[in-house]
């Protein structure tokens, strides 16, 4: 859709210019005219925004040498008609520039995939458990808490349009939000009810005491 706007404003700008500035076709190199400028843009623009979406490595060098390709033919024109041809160059660009903010924005305001999610909960929780948690037990953890997290920002995005780019990435601080809290001390209990206190502190970073007042506080609100 977006590639199909940019063609069709370019077009129409460039039909305009044709027509009150016409250019003989074959008074340009090589019996060429900047006409054909425009199928190179065409063709130039729909690989870049093909690229934006698909791919992410060295987008302005790609985007660079896609500009100067589709700027042979107005510079090969430049003689003839350098007003016309630095304003379809400058045009070129405008649309080139116009892709990257737009597909910036699209992606920006896309929800990351569930295993971008698992990764770094994943990351996060083995980097706090330093091995005191059984590996088994802690893997089967993450894919718990990467499941409630992942379908809660599914919601949220939906729910919440003008609040996208907020959810649009994983955000370690909501692993300390209580109910996920409540919803890992809930899995260790139900896991091993010996020691599930122990797993729990090591994950949520609290001393004994600090996990009395926080058990206390988690009875209070479940009680209501």
């Amino acid at each position: 859709m977006i590639s199909l706007i940019q063609i069709v404003i370019i077009t129409i700008i460039h039909s305009s210019l044709y027509y009150f500035f016409p250019i003989q076709h074959k008074s340009i190199a090589f019996g060429f005219t900047i006409f054909y400028s425009e199928i190179i843009f065409i063709v130039s623009i729909l690989t870049f925004n093909f690229y934006l979406e698909f791919y992410k490595k060295n987008i302005y060098l790609i985007g660079l040498v896609l500009l100067i390709i589709t700027s042979i033919f107005p510079l090969m024109a430049f003689d003839y008609r350098p007003l016309r041809s630095l304003f379809l160059i400058i045009l070129y660009l405008c649309v080139f520039i116009s892709s990257l903010i737009l597909i910036k924005g699209k992606i920006e305001n896309r929800l990351e995939s569930k295993k971008k999610f698992y990764i770094k909960i994943k990351n996060y929780f083995t980097e706090l458990s330093e091995s005191k948690i059984p590996l088994d037990l802690l893997m089967e953890l993450i894919d718990e808490i990467t499941d409630s997290q992942y379908h809660s920002y599914q919601r949220f995005w939906h729910q919440y349009p003008k609040s996208r780019k907020r959810y649009s990435k994983f955000k370690l601080e909501d692993l300390d939000h209580p109910f996920t809290q409540y919803k890992i001390t809930d899995f260790f209990r139900d896991k091993d009810s010996e020691n599930y206190k122990a797993y729990t502190r090591v994950l949520l970073k609290m001393t004994e005491e600090e996990f009395s007042d926080y058990e206390m506080i988690k009875y209070q609100y479940e009680a209501k």
